[in-house]
């Protein structure tokens, strides 16, 4: 699992709960976003308090425990560690949290690297793009696609392909250019963000079907970015 970004959970925050470690690696491959939780020096106080935040994380935000309430009863002498990756929490032992947190130590630094040499596929092939040099850009973002797949973040991926979509328009494939728009809109699907590119696709969708002469699906495409636009102000 690999992420970007990261913020605190309110009910598991206020029921005593830390958040640890994973301050740059919050969302998995697919999307889920990912949080680890300890309770430090538990007591039978604590640990009521924690089995209440729990169960309001559960009912209020639609989430599932796998596990038990009672398994925070077993020893609390042992602080346990609560993971939460998209809407399952999972209970997890010192060591269970110890290995997985270092797995994703090494992670990050592979993606750390890999990132790096995704902002300058990027660069180099906006600057291509720019200068008309669509074949080249074509060429360095696809570059840019495989790098940023092998780091797993899945919003970069959803933007390049955006990106590879806009370039296959300017060469007038229009059917490619779907293809990509429509793989970029895939993704983000399934993660969250606020990125413009997600409205610019369903305009470069509009646009692309217009020059296809689908006028269906290009007034389909437009009204869906004119809502988008109009719920981002």
């Amino acid at each position: 699992m690999a992420a970007i970004g990261s913020s605190n959970n309110h009910f598991l925050t206020i029921g005593g709960f830390t958040k640890i470690g994973l301050d740059k690696l919050t969302q998995t491959e697919d999307g889920k976003k990912v949080r680890l939780y300890l309770l430090k020096n538990p007591t039978e106080e604590k640990i009521k308090k924690a089995k209440e935040a729990i169960l309001k994380e559960v009912s209020q935000k639609n989430r599932e425990y796998v596990g038990d309430l009672v398994d925070f009863d077993i020893d609390i002498q042992e602080e346990p560690y609560l993971l939460k990756e998209g809407k399952t929490l999972f209970l997890l032992s010192e060591k269970e949290a110890s290995g997985m947190l270092k797995n994703y130590s090494l992670a990050l630094q592979k993606r750390s690297v890999l990132l790096g040499l995704a902002s300058g596929f990027s660069l180099e092939a906006s600057n291509l793009f720019s200068t008309g040099q669509y074949e080249k850009a074509l060429e360095t973002y696809f570059k840019c696609l495989e790098t940023v797949r092998g780091a797993r973040d899945k919003e970069r991926e959803a933007g390049t392909l955006y990106n590879i979509g806009e370039v296959f328009a300017k060469l007038n494939q229009h059917e490619e250019a779907i293809s990509y728009y429509l793989e970029c809109l895939n993704i983000v699907g399934v993660i969250e963000t606020n990125e413009s590119f997600v409205e610019l696709a369903y305009r470069g969708l509009g646009i692309a079907y217009t020059f296809l002469g689908d006028t269906d699906a290009a007034k389909t495409y437009y009204q869906k970015y004119f809502d988008v636009s109009e719920h981002n102000g």
